[in-house]
């Protein structure tokens, strides 16, 4: 009984040690984490330009820009197709005639350029940080989470002139972001309708002034219009006008 327990403990040491061996030969390397889409747009939103001549957006990335960024080549396929989709409701928004602005905003750079009637234009899209105008009179907001509208009509009583403030704090794709005012207008007409793929790192603001008379206090009414995809999600607040 003696003899076998100590074969069966000679065994067991030899299948440890054959085990430990075999691991101490595998190299260990370590996993590269993937991007997320949304990592990789912001990435890609590096190098989007806008083409003022076709009134879209344009974005090359070379092997080189792939491999130094570390952009997974999965992500890129939807990212150019939402990019092609984007910039067809481009066209498509200025066939109809609608005022339309693209928007490339990052940390350091802050470019919109309107298709329309320019030589009309008074005031220019501004941006702000996310600091300005933080009060705003308790002023009810337009909201959007996911890509969707979650408040999309707001009234309330304000002077003859107000001021938007639009911001978007999260997006994974590409959005459009719509809202009409029916009782004022801005130098862009009464419909505000911006397109692109970043946050806005922090807000664009426009002016706008009564249309429908009256007297102080005046009614103010701003209504969203469709999605705005993306799985944005950000704010329209609203304060007086300085």
């Amino acid at each position: 009984m003696k003899r076998i327990l100590f074969l069966l403990l000679v065994v067991a040491a030899m299948t440890t040690f054959s085990c430990t061996d075999r691991y101490e030969d595998v190299e260990i390397h370590k996993s590269v984490i993937p991007h997320t889409l949304a990592e990789d747009l912001r990435i890609v939103n590096k190098f989007v330009t806008i083409d003022t001549v076709n009134y879209s957006y344009y974005v090359s990335i070379t092997d080189s820009i792939i491999q130094a960024e570390g952009i997974s080549k999965d992500n890129l396929v939807p990212i150019f197709e939402n990019l092609d989709e984007l910039n067809k409701k481009i066209k498509e928004s200025i066939r109809k005639g609608e005022i339309t602005t693209l928007l490339l905003s990052t940390e350091k750079e802050f470019k919109s350029y309107t298709i329309g009637n320019s030589n009309e234009l008074s005031f220019k899209d501004e941006k702000a940080s996310n600091n300005s105008f933080i009060t705003t009179r308790g002023y009810p907001s337009l909201s959007f989470y996911g890509g969707n509208w979650s408040i999309s009509d707001v009234s309330f009583e304000a002077t003859d002139k107000v001021t938007s403030l639009f911001s978007v704090d999260y997006c994974s794709g590409y959005w459009q972001a719509s809202f009409t005012c029916y009782t004022g207008t801005s130098s862009y007409g009464n419909t505000f309708t911006m397109y692109s793929s970043s946050i806005t790192h922090g807000n664009v603001n426009r002016y706008w002034w009564i249309t429908n008379g009256g007297q102080s206090s005046y009614s103010w009414n701003f209504s969203a219009n469709g999605p705005v995809g993306g799985e944005a999600s950000g704010l329209v607040r609203f304060t007086d006008t300085y």
